[in-house]
């Protein structure tokens, strides 16, 4: 069966491929040709300034007047033999680009077919792998992780309430990163992708965590982001959570009551809260000091140790199979399509949620403390 060649493969078989000099070539040599010859230079001085063949100068000059591009016409004619030079120039184009798709590396070289390019990796043991996320630390982030966990030594973590907001995206998950790299290099950094994702979800709850205690798991009633009807693509913005609407809903509410009806913690609750605006608002803290709310210093983020990241975690993957389940392919799509959150799916959420702790059974006799957690996170990273 015959194929056709492109100007990546006439390249490589016809200027006899060296690694450097023919990555040279078809970078350079078919712009400073054509630019040779509108200066008015003669074909023969073309040939001796840019050592090439006479043909390969006519070839290219008469290719960029007819098409307006360097690529030559689709020829037929079997693909000339693939040397192992060839395979470690591809092999490593693909390790300098990793994030670039076969297609995008394909056009990058030239137009190298995309079945050379993944047999020449596939070879190398160079595959599409799923990027990992990796951890944001700057040295103010690690000198601010190490004072933390200093203040915090002593701190008795079992008399903290840990708090937080979700957003709960119901359906499919985002798209995941790809990279290519080498068997057992997934935890290089080089092969790994920040942490930072769309901000985009279906539905936000809050809920709180303490040591044997679990706060009941609050829906806000907040609007998704929804198309304008009529509008083409363009999307209104979904409603956020200010410091009016979270006083209302739930210091005035679920977090007084908690606070003030434990009585198996002797020294009270402390409450846990992250740095958002709406928890650090005057009248939030107004609430809090009137009802005799003790905060605590939230942990630095990156790594965010908050200790309810970790239920938010198994939460989010108990919700997704139910929401995508044979008998309820529909229900996926309740929020996506604007439908107000009723009492009943507001009652499967909280289900969900009571199921959760018990997935998730923690080691309290060999589980580190969130200050050694952030120590630990400093010096691995710190390396």
């Amino acid at each position: 069966m015959r194929v056709p060649r492109s100007i990546g493969d006439w390249a490589f078989s016809h200027i006899g491929y060296s690694g450097v000099t023919s990555t040279v070539f078809l970078i350079f040599s078919y712009a400073s040709i054509v630019a040779m010859h509108d200066t008015g230079l003669p074909v023969q001085q073309i040939v001796e300034l840019s050592s090439v063949s006479k043909t390969a100068v006519h070839k290219t000059i008469h290719n960029f007047k007819e098409c307006g591009s360097f690529e030559t016409k689709t020829q037929s004619g079997h693909l000339h033999s693939w040397t192992a030079t060839s395979d470690h120039y591809l092999q490593c184009e693909v390790l300098k680009n990793p994030f670039l798709s076969w297609r995008e590396l394909s056009a990058l070289l030239g137009g190298i077919p995309t079945m050379q390019l993944r047999n020449a990796a596939y070879r190398a043991s160079i595959n599409r792998w799923i990027a990992l996320r990796k951890l944001f630390l700057t040295s103010k982030n690690q000198h601010k992780c190490l004072e933390w966990a200093k203040a915090n030594s002593t701190t008795d973590w079992r008399g903290v309430l840990f708090t937080d907001e979700a957003a709960v995206e119901v359906g499919y998950r985002p798209r995941c990163t790809w990279v290519s790299h080498r068997k057992n290099t997934q935890e290089d950094i080089n092969n790994m992708v920040p942490t930072f994702c769309s901000g985009c979800f279906n539905i936000q709850v809050w809920a709180g965590i303490a040591y044997n205690l679990k706060t009941l798991l609050v829906v806000l009633p907040l609007a998704p982001r929804k198309k304008r009807p009529g509008s083409g693509n363009q999307w209104n913005p979904a409603e956020n959570l200010t410091a009016v609407r979270y006083c209302n809903w739930i210091i005035d509410g679920l977090l007084r009551d908690t606070v003030t009806a434990v009585i198996a913690y002797p020294d009270g609750l402390s409450v846990v809260e992250d740095g958002s605006s709406c928890h650090q608002a005057a009248i939030c803290k107004q609430q809090r000091a009137e009802y005799n709310i003790k905060m605590q210093e939230h942990p630095p983020a990156s790594l965010d140790l908050n200790p309810i990241e970790n239920i938010w975690y198994v939460f989010k993957n108990l919700l997704d199979p139910a929401e995508t389940s044979g008998q309820d392919m529909r229900g996926r799509h309740w929020m996506r399509k604007g439908t107000k959150l009723t009492a009943k799916k507001g009652t499967k959420l909280r289900s969900m949620w009571l199921v959760t702790t018990q997935r998730l059974k923690r080691q309290r006799s060999g589980e580190p403390s969130p200050v050694r957690r952030k120590e630990s996170c400093v010096e691995d990273t710190g390396k």
